[in-house]
């Protein structure tokens, strides 16, 4: 991953969400098809809000199977509007049924408070990670760790019961919104945008 395009992650953030709904689709059973949606809320100065996030339903558009989130910086933010509209919406398809996909990129933020009532050990409390919940599996989260250096890893993507997972490759995926973006241009001489350190957390073990 790469620190110095956190400054302009709304942008990098939509690629993620076109780019992976692209990869999903082609190598999706074909009753199913993977969709972009938004999450709006309005935040404590009144504005309107909207975030993206794909869904993978039928292709007759009858339910839902799994719902991809890269998480936006208020869905980390200790208090904000946009953490708890996060949570109550992930609360909603997890009880619904569907698989959660959570893959966080940006460094800032409570990820660990996200992760409740699971928790992680501290070899493992890297700067960014994915977070699969399956809904056969509420008890469980499968985590993995992403570095900073080093190739991104494949996510494995749950589907329905009796159905192979589907693969994410996040690699490809970042390479494509890097080029998308055009960020071969990025000045890598000045030092990245610091996170905001919004909290110090600790594991319950």
């Amino acid at each position: 991953m790469d620190p110095w395009l956190e400054r302009n992650w709304r942008d990098v953030h939509a690629s993620l969400i076109f780019g992976a709904k692209e990869l999903l689709n082609r190598v999706m059973p074909t009753d199913l098809v993977a969709r972009s949606d938004d999450r709006i809320y309005v935040d404590a100065e009144g504005d309107r809000v909207i975030e993206h996030l794909i869904k993978i339903i039928p292709a007759d558009e009858n339910g839902m199977i799994t719902v991809i989130d890269f998480l936006s910086p208020a869905s980390k933010r200790l208090g904000s509007d946009g953490r708890e509209t996060y949570l109550h919406n992930r609360r909603k398809f997890l009880d619904e049924g569907c698989n959660h996909i959570e893959i966080d990129l940006i460094r800032a933020g409570d990820w660990i408070g996200l992760l409740w009532p699971h928790s992680v050990p501290k070899n493992v409390r890297t700067m960014y990670r994915g977070v699969i919940r399956r809904a056969c599996r509420r008890e469980e989260i499968e985590f993995h760790p992403i570095f900073l250096r080093g190739r991104l890893p494949l996510l494995f993507i749950p589907l329905r019961v009796g159905d192979s997972d589907i693969r994410l490759d996040l690699q490809s995926l970042f390479e494509f919104a890097f080029d998308s973006g055009r960020y071969t241009s990025t000045n890598y001489s000045a030092p990245p945008r610091s996170p905001t350190r919004t909290c110090r957390c600790r594991l319950g073990r």
